[in-house]
């Protein structure tokens, strides 16, 4: 049996060095429980050659190093947030935050 959740959510990206501009690039998440893995990747890949081609592309976060998960509480500006999403969630890791939107 395959223990898998899986699809695309928006991730928030503060300034870009280069543009100096906000972004809300898509990506594709693989909560995988069998693992104990969170794969994060640039888009949805269907053919096995495709991901091996870019294994590069893929971020894997293991469950213990993730240390909170949350939602804004009422403390949080909402002109902070980005516009327009509904359902924001934070992922806390050892390394950095997660803003995502679902």
């Amino acid at each position: 049996m395959d223990y898998k959740m899986e699809g695309t959510l928006k991730k928030y990206v503060e300034k870009v060095k280069l543009f100096q501009m906000t972004l809300y690039p898509k990506r594709y998440f693989i909560i995988d429980f069998t693992s104990a893995n969170i794969y994060i990747k640039h888009d949805e890949l269907t053919k096995i050659n495709q991901k091996e081609q870019n294994a590069k592309r893929v971020k894997v976060i293991p469950f213990r190093s993730i240390q909170d998960s949350y939602m804004p509480g009422n403390e949080v500006p909402q002109s902070s947030l980005p516009k327009g999403w509904k359902f924001i969630f934070y992922v806390q890791t050892i390394d950095r935050v997660y803003c995502l939107c679902a």
